[in-house]
């Protein structure tokens, strides 16, 4: 819809659009990696929430965001 081609694996998508360096610059959209290679993938949603799928039995949810030792770094690929 907008032109931006998104990797379709946490790994590839890692690498992808432009790294947000530090957390009180996240805006919502930004994805949020976790481990490395990534693993894992959240989407930020503001107010320090994201919106992520943890597990197969979990249903997607909105939660704070865990900036805990396996995080990873974030990228924004909007403009």
């Amino acid at each position: 819809m907008h032109g931006i081609t998104v990797g379709r694996d946490a790994s590839d998508q890692s690498r992808g659009g432009r790294p947000v360096d530090d957390p009180a610059d996240l805006r919502p959209g930004d994805l949020l990696f976790w481990n490395s290679p990534a693993t894992h993938v959240a989407m930020y949603a503001g107010d320090g929430t994201m919106i992520e799928a943890f597990d197969a039995a979990t249903p997607v949810r909105v939660t704070p965001v865990r900036f805990d030792a396996t995080y990873s770094g974030a990228r924004r690929y909007l403009p």
